[in-house]
């Protein structure tokens, strides 16, 4: 299969990929972490214009049970505007979110099994901000030279690469003599 990176995207997104087209996808992702930013900008773009859609809807659901005549249809423009305002939103966020300081990378997870808007996946870094393990086993890199391996359930918040609360779960940390302090 000699498919480019993006196609294979397109492929998945649209649900129009097959299952080797899948697994190749999948094989890429963990070779090439610009791939896995790739798909995660395309994931969250996609959320974000499917939530979009979903609000159209519902707002065409609520002035039809109202029984007031519905506006004029919006022009080609006006939707081109509408999704280009919500894609520049979505890369602001991107941007954003990596202006935050990494705190770590995922070294390696055993059938992990997350509830997170962040990307979870080996090789992975990962910030501030809440992280469910709902199943499986993970190892954590924290840049303090801190190493946690977690088995899910788990839950942890992350404050920075010496802070982090663990809400529950089963857990061991490796904390050098480097990371003296770590929390």
């Amino acid at each position: 299969m000699n498919e480019s990176d993006q196609e294979l995207l397109d492929c998945y997104f649209q649900a129009r990929a097959s299952d080797e087209q899948v697994a190749e996808l999948e094989e890429r992702m963990l070779a090439d972490p610009d791939l896995r930013k790739h798909y995660l900008q395309e994931a969250m773009t996609e959320t974000s214009l499917r939530s979009f859609a979903l609000q159209e809807d519902e707002v065409t659901s609520e002035h039809s049970q109202v029984k007031t005549p519905l506006p004029a249809r919006k022009s080609p423009l006006a939707r081109l505007l509408i999704a280009g305002t919500l894609a520049a939103c979505v890369v602001f966020s991107l941007w954003m979110r990596q202006a935050e300081p990494s705190a770590g990378v995922i070294l390696s997870s055993e059938q992990a099994g997350w509830q997170s808007e962040y990307s979870t996946i080996d090789g992975a870094v990962f910030s501030q901000g809440v992280y469910i393990l709902q199943t499986g086993i993970v190892t954590l890199g924290f840049h303090s030279g801190t190493e946690m391996v977690m088995e899910g359930p788990a839950r942890i918040e992350v404050h920075s690469d010496m802070q982090i609360t663990f809400d529950y779960g089963n857990a061991s940390f490796f904390v050098p003599e480097d990371a003296i302090g770590f929390q």
